[in-house]
């Protein structure tokens, strides 16, 4: 699991923060959502694995975690 994972952060984590922060504007928020998202991975990660497109699914995660 913590390959899985670390795999989605290392393909991800910059371009997941880079939209959340365009969405906020501020970089505590962008910050604080993208631990959020990463926690909903980690809880979730089978269901990320099934995704057919993990780029779509993971931009879902973001969308709803930013509108909370």
């Amino acid at each position: 699991m913590a390959v899985e994972v670390t795999a989605i952060w290392n393909d991800f984590h910059k371009e997941l923060k880079a939209f959340i922060l365009n969405k906020t504007r501020n970089p505590d928020d962008a910050a604080d959502i993208l631990q959020e998202v990463f926690i909903k991975i980690i809880r979730n990660i089978d269901k990320v694995n099934q995704a057919e497109n993990l780029r779509h699914y993971l931009y879902g995660i973001v969308r709803n975690a930013i509108s909370d």
